[in-house]
């Protein structure tokens, strides 16, 4: 097959360029899941819930980061949540179809908290907020958060 024609069955086959995010506590989000899997659509899975779960114990308990028992106090903490539902279950499992790629984070409020972490001395939460809610242009291109 000649690399013009690879190209363009390659392109046609990328499935749209929006993610899908799933909440596997909802039956019908694992069978839609389940379906692209067995479809072989998902070619590469990237599963750091755990310790995206550290990072958010430690960024909402600050004072026990570098006590000597922290790891302990996490370990307890993970054991809590499994009660409600195996991890695989819980956060929520994002789809980028154009990766042909799932990734498994956190819920969308203790996603945020993570990921604007670093900032917090930086940005204030209400700039944070703002940003947030932001919509960019950019060439041409309309880009909005994925949670909507």
């Amino acid at each position: 097959m000649s690399l013009d024609i690879f190209l363009k069955k390659s392109a046609q086959r990328s499935g749209g360029f929006q993610p899908r995010i799933f909440n596997l506590s909802r039956a019908r989000d694992r069978r839609a899941l389940a379906a692209l899997a067995r479809a072989r659509k998902i070619h590469r899975v990237s599963d750091d819930y755990e310790e995206q779960m550290r990072e958010h114990f430690a960024v909402t308990h600050p004072s026990r980061v570098y006590a000597p028992d922290f790891e302990q106090r996490f370990r307890e903490y993970k054991t809590e949540i499994e009660k409600r539902a195996p991890l695989w279950q819980q956060g929520r499992w994002v789809y980028f179809p154009w990766l042909g790629s799932a990734a498994h984070i956190l819920e969308e409020k203790s996603f945020q908290i993570v990921r604007t972490a670093r900032n917090r001395n930086l940005i204030t939460k209400e700039e944070q907020e703002k940003f947030y809610n932001a919509v960019v242009e950019l060439l041409g291109f309309r880009w909005a958060t994925a949670w909507r």
